[in-house]
């Protein structure tokens, strides 16, 4: 019944009637079982360079040099001599017919001594061990530009750098036209995040996390009741999917949904991206810049969320209108806090705006922001109550005749709205909570001087 389940829903969310669908089930079966479906892929590694080496020798330097090995095939680069930030910009290619493979990239310190010599003769690694980077073949699409911490091999290893590789991967065979398996991935998740849309007639982001397969370290919120996530979690193991490209589809998703029908929310989209940005800061923070999503993809969306959430809060009073009830003005208060969360995202992943010589046009920080937001409040506040002032003084001024001292203490006759609209701007007259009668308060519209303060 699940497996029923499944198909029936993937035919509803890509429209397929059921005598497509059976053909191509038959189509993938037949694939299987004759062999023709075999996965294989041409890759192209370069080592650029390494920086921030650990010392081996007695000079305090080494004389590093790179092995990269996938399968059972090992290439080496040169030594560099006494150098700790060596740079060899060396090419090898590969062959590879297992997408369960690994690149294995080690850094090693050349030792040509008498002991290193001995040492050759009884073990079977004579260099000094300076690193080492893993990276998953079936993570890898297209092109690829980064740097890789250099992890440790044991416990007692003394590493410390990083190394920088190009990649490239081309898919050969029968899948060598096909698009890569996160470019599938994508269209999968988002087919049926907008099918449940339509059938749930708004967004249903179900309650609690839980650890994606393969990821230890993460918990996500779940993305859709099942059958749906068992989907795309099922595809995700088989194809190599991380986690996190995952997590950043949905918050596509979601953004695009926020900003199109206005009924994603914001606490969702809020929370998402908080893990993304935790993600990212507990680790390398270049990662996001050969993240298979895309770096400037991702800022795309962030832009787009952002311009819309300033929009939103510049006719806060017709978008989060207060007689709707608690529930808008949490929607006020969440998307404040998913404007505060776009900030500290640009700030710490991806570094905008941090710096006084950035000299970068997209730079935003999130006094500015607090200042427009300030400034936009207290304008429109003011022209509120300078445009209600007639009926503010109606109701309030004339409920009873206690009320006439504090027309004398204004200088405000019965007869002159305009002198006491004038004195407005300058000490505001506020409802008091507790009293019909109004109170006076020093509350000067603030100046130029005042909002550059802010």
């Amino acid at each position: 019944n699940a497996s029923k389940d499944t198909f029936e829903l993937l035919r509803l969310a890509f429209t397929y009637d059921p005598e497509m669908l059976d053909s191509v089930k038959k189509e993938v079966k037949y694939s299987i079982l004759t062999g023709s479906s075999k996965w294989s892929a041409k890759i192209d590694i370069e080592v650029v360079e390494a920086q921030g080496l650990t010392g081996k020798d007695k000079s305090g330097t080494s004389d590093p040099y790179v092995t990269v090995q996938v399968g059972k095939v090992k290439n080496k680069t040169n030594t560099i001599p006494q150098d700790l930030n060596p740079k060899w910009n060396e090419k090898f290619s590969f062959d590879c017919t297992n997408s369960s493979d690994r690149i294995k990239v080690r850094v090693w310190d050349e030792d040509d001594d008498l002991k290193s010599r001995v040492m050759a003769h009884l073990r079977r690694e004579a260099d000094d061990f300076l690193g080492q980077a893993i990276v998953e073949i079936k993570h890898l699409c297209g092109e690829t530009d980064v740097w890789l911490d250099l992890k440790q091999r044991t416990d007692r290893s003394d590493v410390s750098g990083q190394v920088h590789l190009r990649m490239t991967i081309k898919i050969e065979g029968v899948e060598q036209n096909m698009a890569s398996y996160h470019i599938q991935y994508q269209i999968l998740h988002e087919t049926l995040f907008n099918h449940l849309c339509e059938v749930a007639d708004g967004v249903h982001i179900p309650p609690g996390t839980r650890k994606l397969k393969g990821d230890e370290l993460d918990e996500w919120p779940i993305f859709f009741d099942d059958p749906a996530q068992y989907i795309v979690e099922e595809f995700a193991t088989r194809y190599g999917i991380e986690s996190i490209f995952m997590a950043m589809t949905q918050f596509s998703c979601l953004t695009q949904r926020f900003i199109t029908k206005k009924d994603a929310p914001p606490q969702d989209v809020s929370k998402l991206l908080a893990l993304i940005n935790s993600h990212y800061r507990h680790r390398n923070g270049q990662e996001i810049n050969v993240s298979n999503f895309g770096k400037q993809k991702f800022t795309t969306v962030l832009d787009r969320l952002q311009s819309s959430l300033r929009e939103n809060l510049a006719s806060y009073k017709a978008v989060y209108p207060s007689n709707r009830g608690q529930e808008k003005l949490d929607d006020l208060e969440n998307s404040i806090a998913l404007l505060t969360s776009i900030v500290f995202f640009r700030l710490k992943v991806l570094q905008q705006g941090g710096h006084a010589n950035g000299g970068n046009a997209r730079r935003t920080t999130s006094n500015s922001i607090i200042k427009d937001r300030v400034k936009l409040c207290l304008e429109n506040t003011y022209d509120y109550i300078s445009t209600k002032t007639d009926e503010v003084y109606d109701k309030y001024g004339n409920s009873d005749q206690n009320c006439e001292s504090s027309r004398i203490a204004t200088g405000r006759s019965s007869s002159s709205s305009s002198s006491w609209r004038s004195k407005l701007t300058r000490p505001s007259m506020i409802p008091s909570s507790t009293s019909s009668s109004l109170t006076r308060h020093s509350l000067p519209r603030p100046s130029g001087s005042f909002y550059h303060g802010i």
